[in-house]
């Protein structure tokens, strides 16, 4: 068995090492996950030849020691090359997501299988049909002859509806849930009205319109509040989320999440964001400014003529000052501004 701890600032390297080696990479995750609220872990997995990412089948969530442990099956050794992974983590009414990690496949177990996995799709299709044995019909083999067993008993497509509000119909469609809800809202009224006029009795003597005018003489109104905040940096306003309030930048760090922008041209100047992939083409120059928070992704391609890379005096590589060679291609990785990872191919 191989263990690998996954890191985003190194490539996962795996391969086939034959039938009786099993690999398991495992991922790392804190409490602020879990603070969202009840959800489930899944491990998306994009293989080279993939245009969309899948569900890893065989992963392994423990909460106590808050780690994921993903089994690598034969469909990520199917293909040859380098592809990502990113955790997702999924609640009912929030999706949140890591940054994407890089992985390597240097030994596949068949170079020509390039079809996606079949196993996931599979059992989404089981899922949603449904255990056929469960069925109450005397057909339970033929999905499809079972809808028409249940056709036949009700008169052969026949259905007789309701026209009119029914207590004690027993036609296939009725209304009698209809007309009980019915009845709900009319009692609900009732106990409205009374409430209504025991607070019309309590109210009886208060201060009126006329009052309340009086005693908001002078105080602020909407002009002052205006005048109050002329200048104000839109970016301050808090932006609410599924969970409660987070100021609008936060919310645009999280929307850049798993984003890859294409660069064009030979000379170009970019403003790093978190969380997003930047791949430039063959360039002469290149200007970065990374972002001072969070994970910041520049590929880009050093020409006959090597590559001018221009980063600021903060960012530290482990092998000392980072000088782009020509012909060769790099993925640069910087991690809240300071701390450089490079990974190079030709």
């Amino acid at each position: 068995m191989i263990e690998i701890n996954a890191s985003l600032g190194r490539i996962i390297n795996i391969g086939y090492e034959g039938e009786d080696n099993v690999t398991l990479i495992k991922f790392r995750y804190d409490e602020a996950w879990l603070s969202h609220g009840a959800g489930e872990f899944k491990i998306r997995v994009k293989r080279p030849c993939d245009t969309e990412p899948y569900n890893a089948t065989q992963i392994v969530d423990d909460r106590e020691n808050m780690t994921l442990t993903m089994t690598v099956t034969g469909i990520e050794l199917s293909v040859k090359g380098h592809g990502e992974m990113q955790i997702a983590y999924i609640g009912a009414d929030f999706v949140k997501k890591s940054p994407v990690y890089r992985y390597n496949v240097s030994r596949a177990i068949d170079s020509e299988i390039v079809n996606p996995p079949q196993g996931s799709i599979i059992n989404e299709l089981v899922q949603s049909v449904g255990d056929l044995s469960e069925l109450t019909t005397t057909n339970k083999d033929n999905l499809v002859e079972a809808i028409n067993e249940v056709n036949a008993k009700e008169g052969g497509g026949s259905v007789t509806v309701d026209d009119e509000l029914s207590g004690t119909s027993e036609n296939p469609v009725q209304n009698k849930v209809v007309k009980s809800r019915f009845d709900s809202v009319d009692q609900t009224v009732a106990g409205i009205g009374g409430r209504l006029a025991t607070a019309e009795t309590a109210l009886e003597g208060k201060a009126n319109t006329s009052d309340v005018n009086t005693a908001l003489a002078g105080k602020a109104n909407t002009a002052d509040m205006n005048t109050a905040l002329a200048g104000k940096a839109s970016t301050d306003v808090a932006t609410q989320a599924a969970n409660g309030l987070m100021s609008a930048t936060d919310k645009a760090k999280l929307d850049n999440v798993g984003s890859v922008i294409t660069v064009s041209g030979t000379t170009p100047t970019i403003a790093a964001l978190s969380g997003i992939r930047y791949v430039c083409g063959e360039v002469s120059t290149l200007d970065v400014t990374p972002c001072v928070s969070g994970i910041c992704d520049i590929v880009f391609t050093s020409g006959s003529t090597a590559t001018v890379l221009t980063l600021p005096n903060t960012v530290k590589f482990p092998d000392g000052a980072f000088t782009p060679e020509a012909n060769t291609t790099y993925e640069i990785n910087i991690l809240d501004g300071v701390y450089g990872a490079v990974m190079a191919w030709t």
